[in-house]
């Protein structure tokens, strides 16, 4: 993604020794923080602080009994994997790094989260000009302008905070998108994006803007983060079932969810 303050590191932890932990669960994941298992281990975004982490597979298989809501890295759920030195190691780095804590989250964080396997694209083709409004341009200058001022001014813990706010005061109307109708509204947006910015490499801007967009239509779509591990990348985009707006399939297939709104 393109937002410059996120950045990526591998967790290798400090050389030194360290007491091992309690093979029991001893650490929460904070509420800032989301997870998600990929093969080459698990992948931490740090929402308050706008970054990523990585932990490698072995310390990520040791986490799991370390950690209350860890994600699994293997399908069968009575594995047990008793926590090696390394897995203690890259848990106090957590610790010291804001990404565990000691205490109980108010509010319960989801892990791993899981979204339909895409397979549909909604609003790829442009719409007839002639039938944009005033009122949608207006609609659109608008959601532009706040998705810019949500990623300058505040942090992504705030901006999903807000987006799921937001869907929270709409929970009766969002129970269903309607899929055409959603499909015209993208068409609105694909055509009027180009005047303002480029898609390429601003995939956090634009999946947000259109978020804000829809939303001024009271439609309410998922706004999902996904990462993957090798070769590190991180795209955002906009979701509903098994339909993405605004782009193929194939474009954000192999990449797996960390954070959905």
């Amino acid at each position: 993604m393109e937002r410059t303050s996120t950045r990526a590191c591998w967790v290798d932890g400090p050389s030194r020794s360290v007491s091992p932990f309690p093979l029991s669960p001893a650490f929460w994941i904070p509420e800032h923080v989301r997870v998600c298992a990929v093969p080459t281990g698990a992948i931490l975004l740090d929402l308050r602080n706008d970054r990523y982490f990585g932990v490698g597979f072995e310390e990520s298989l040791g986490l799991q009994m370390l950690v209350h809501g860890w994600p699994r890295q293997t399908d069968d759920s009575r594995a047990q994997h008793p926590p090696t030195e390394k897995s203690c190691e890259s848990a106090e780095t957590l610790l010291k790094n804001g990404l565990l804590a000691e205490t109980a989250p108010t509010a319960i964080v989801r892990t791993q989260p899981t979204i339909a396997e895409p397979t549909t694209a909604v609003g790829i083709d442009a719409a007839d000009a002639s039938r944009i409004r005033v009122r949608d341009l207006f609609r659109f200058a608008s959601a532009c302008v706040s998705a810019a001022w949500m990623l300058h001014s505040h942090s992504l813990e705030w901006c999903v905070k807000r987006v799921s706010a937001r869907r929270a005061d709409r929970n009766a109307i969002r129970d269903s998108v309607e899929l055409s109708r959603a499909s015209e509204i993208v068409g609105i947006f694909r055509t009027l994006r180009p005047f303002v910015f480029p898609a390429r490499n601003k995939c956090l801007f634009h999946s947000l803007a259109l978020v804000n967009f829809l939303a001024r239509y009271e439609v309410f779509p998922t706004w999902v983060i996904g990462v993957e591990a090798s070769p590190w990348s991180a795209h955002s985009w906009v979701q509903e079932g098994a339909a993405v707006f605004d782009c193929t399939p194939e474009r954000v297939l192999f990449y797996t969810p960390i954070l959905t709104v």
